[in-house]
């Protein structure tokens, strides 16, 4: 393997991983804020792949309306399934074990009503913009078109964090919740809101690797937990921390499909994650929002 194939594998690792970190920002922010550990998210996600799926062959729109489209939808249901599930959660003791389970079955229910109702068969969604050689490689341009997304959301992610009322509330509820309340910061709007933005970010993410992975019910458990691993190598409630872990693991999933094939690739991320956190046991440290 010539130099020329490594940097390909390395853009190819990048574009991908710029497409995780987004999808595991929405997990982030949910399990950060709300203390819930969204095993849906990967079902979510699903949801947004089929969306961009019939918004593009059904409804012939551009590709491009996909991502704001699925955000809005899946961030609404959201909404419902936060006041009929995870609100009588939030605050109570052992809140992160019942969500997991509660999470885990909801994403279980999604998953079989998705193969009876659109069945199981593997869809594409027909959009090709071309190749771009890198090196060795020829990746397709349509990876290209979803890492800027998902550097573009990133980026909007992070001013609103900063910058808005939203955001600081939420940093000020994650950061001490009986003060915010004491200020006048409306906690269970921040708490919802925070769900529906986390699982709109899913469905976004579900637009952003439409391009790249073929649509089918069952896809969301393996993007639950490689969301999961992310964020716990990047630091729950760090958002550069989380942004990079997902660089990262784009990275060793090209390295490792490269290398050794695509079957290497689960253990491969879950060595790493046994690592990072066999370190930060010995070194100590936590996330910052």
């Amino acid at each position: 393997m010539s130099w020329t194939d490594i940097i390909g594998i390395i853009v190819g690792g990048l574009l991908l991983g710029g497409v995780y970190a987004v999808i595991a920002q929405g997990l982030n922010l949910v399990w950060g804020v709300l203390g819930v550990i969204n095993f849906a998210h990967g079902e979510f996600l699903m949801i947004g792949c089929y969306i961009t799926f019939w918004l593009v062959t059904l409804f012939k729109m551009s590709f491009f309306f996909s991502p704001v489209v699925s955000f809005f939808l899946v961030g609404g249901l959201s909404v419902f399934i936060y006041l009929g599930f995870i609100k009588p959660m939030v605050g109570v003791k052992e809140a992160e074990f019942n969500s997991l389970l509660l999470l885990f079955g909801l994403g279980m229910v999604i998953a079989n009503g998705a193969r009876i109702v659109w069945s199981p068969t593997y869809r594409i969604v027909p959009v090709d913009y071309g190749k771009l050689q890198v090196g060795g490689q020829f990746l397709p341009l349509s990876y290209v078109t979803a890492f800027l997304i998902a550097l573009f959301v990133t980026v909007l992610m992070y001013l609103f964090l900063k910058k808005s009322y939203v955001g600081r509330s939420v940093r000020a509820v994650v950061q001490n919740k009986d003060s915010a309340t004491i200020i006048g910061i409306n906690t269970n709007l921040v708490y919802a809101i925070s769900f529906a933005i986390g699982c709109g970010l899913a469905g976004l993410g579900g637009t952003l690797i439409s391009l790249m992975y073929s649509i089918y019910p069952d896809m969301g458990f393996p993007f639950s937990i490689l969301s999961f691993c992310v964020v716990v190598i990047g630091g729950l409630g760090s958002f550069w921390g989380v942004y990079f872990a997902g660089i990262a693991v784009g990275l060793v999933e090209s390295f490792t499909g490269a290398f050794a094939g695509a079957e290497w690739q689960p253990m491969v991320v879950a060595v790493l994650l046994l690592g990072v956190l066999q370190v930060r046991a010995t070194l100590g440290g936590k996330g910052r929002w």
